[in-house]
């Protein structure tokens, strides 16, 4: 388990000290009261992105879960950019020039395998969709890996009985 905090926030300090294994991202939030602080935002979002990204890509997580904060929303970001899980029930859920990004990047993320072609995927080609769809399964995790064991414990012992993580929301 990894969490990600703010680059200089209390949480540098307080979940080492509990034996939480920490990344940080140079993070900040609008500043209502000083307005002209905010002039910055526009090299620091993004760069936060970035942050998050190199986050995911590093601890390839199982599971991401925002607690909220301002450190959630890049490296929540940052896994949905990586979530081929979500891209692939995008799929037949956009069409058109939408379909196409949607396609483009799951395959950067997992290549499709060989007789699954672009033309079929955009097509909705039930045949190749299913050949992808193994190849893509592997990349999804499961509820027997130590991540999501860790996490259901916390959830079940820290917030009452759920049943199950999969289709909840």
């Amino acid at each position: 388990m990894l969490l990600v905090g703010r680059k200089g926030g209390p949480e540098v300090r307080l979940v080492p000290a509990e034996g939480f294994d920490l990344a940080t991202v140079n993070v900040r939030g609008l500043d209502r009261d000083a307005l002209w602080k905010n002039l910055a935002l526009p090299v620091v979002v993004p760069a936060a992105l970035g942050g998050g990204l190199r986050i995911v890509d590093r601890f390839k997580p199982d599971v991401v879960l925002g607690m909220g904060g301002y450190v959630m929303a890049p490296a929540v970001a940052a896994a949905r950019m990586r979530d081929t899980y979500t891209l692939w029930n995008l799929l037949p859920r956009v069409d058109g020039d939408n379909r196409v990004l949607v396609y483009e990047r799951m395959a950067a993320l997992v290549p499709p395998p060989d007789g699954v072609t672009r033309e079929g995927v955009l097509a909705l080609n039930q045949q190749m969709l299913d050949v992808w769809k193994l190849k893509l399964e592997s990349s999804w995790g499961n509820n027997s890996s130590p991540t999501m064991k860790s996490l259901k414990k916390i959830w079940t012992t820290g917030l009452g009985e759920i049943n199950g993580l999969q289709g909840k929301r």
